[in-house]
């Protein structure tokens, strides 16, 4: 049996409390999880797509796709970091070319 321990009590008491222990329903954590057909079509919109869909969210409080925020989110952090790798990447093959080689 899981155990849930009550960290809202801790960061207002500094006390900590012992683990209670309790029962998790399985069918509502799987209800959860995004299916295949969300993450198929949050992965096929553009960037430029996620960035309206989430700003049309923000501004109007209105969706023009039925996928879940977290997933466009997700999605987004996802390519962000990507992005900060190739950028990363590009400027040590610059640098490479820009420094005068020693062998020469």
């Amino acid at each position: 049996m899981p155990t849930i321990i009550d960290f809202e009590h801790f960061k207002e008491t500094g006390v900590k409390q012992p683990p209670v222990k309790t029962l998790i329903d399985k069918e509502a954590v799987v209800s959860k999880k995004p299916g295949i057909d969300d993450l198929a079509m949050v992965m096929d919109l553009s960037t430029d797509e996620l960035f309206v869909e989430l700003m049309t969210r923000m501004n109007r409080g209105e969706s023009l796709r039925e996928i879940p925020t977290h997933l466009l989110l997700e999605e987004l952090i996802s390519r962000l970091d990507f992005m900060g790798i190739i950028c990363i990447q590009a400027v040590k093959f610059l640098d490479d070319i820009d420094s005068p080689n020693p062998d020469s």
